[in-house]
């Protein structure tokens, strides 16, 4: 976009304002890190593990499940994590923004299962259902980059956080506006891929 509107201040600023904000939350993000609590978390988290403490846990319904096969327990977590994506994406034309985040997440969780788990079902058959599960997760993922873009510069702008606003204000609502405009082709893709979702055979399925 800046450099199809060369020459204009308006995106200089614009970037300038971002970056400062990155800068913010990087900072935040530091001091986070640096905070007693975390770092205790970090020493339990390493001293569970290190001494393998879900060893000592009482004997229970739960528990014991930790002695099943692997195949067992993989096939009803996909099972699960692919039923929500489905039943979340039948009308995806439809879905709010709201929605379409929390179909994401929904999507990402199935992935990261299909992922850990893949290596147990012939790579063919995984490979075509990681397909489709990568299609959504690109469009899924730009809508969400145009709605968190448009949220954060309505915060700067609002907030008062920016004293530039007024000098990035038109470089932003261009911004937004292109990447509301690609959202609608993106949209309309992102449809024919969650189709194409809900044909496809779980590979889990028959292995």
């Amino acid at each position: 976009m800046a450099q199809l509107y060369g020459g204009d201040q308006g995106f200089d600023a614009l970037m300038a304002a971002v970056e400062q904000a990155r800068q913010q939350s990087r900072r935040r993000a530091r001091e986070a890190l640096g905070t007693e609590r975390y770092t205790e978390f970090l020493l339990r988290l390493s001293a569970w593990l290190s001494s393998q403490a879900w060893r000592d846990q009482p004997v229970t319904e739960r528990t014991t499940r930790l002695l099943d096969p692997i195949g067992d327990h993989c096939v009803k977590l996909l099972q699960k994590r692919d039923r929500n994506v489905r039943r979340q994406g039948r009308d995806i034309a439809n879905l709010s923004e709201t929605a379409l985040h929390e179909l994401r997440l929904a999507v990402k969780r199935l992935r990261y299962a299909v992922d850990f788990f893949e290596s147990l079902y012939p790579k063919k058959q995984a490979k075509a259902y990681r397909k489709h599960l990568a299609g959504l997760q690109d469009g899924l993922g730009y809508l969400n980059d145009v709605a968190a873009a448009d949220t954060l510069l309505r915060e700067l702008a609002l907030t008062g956080r920016d004293q530039a606003a007024p000098v990035w204000a038109h470089a932003g609502g261009l911004t937004v506006g292109w990447h509301r405009h690609a959202a609608i082709a993106a949209k309309d893709r992102l449809v024919k891929d969650m189709a194409a979702f809900l044909r496809a055979k779980p590979f889990w399925r028959g292995a």
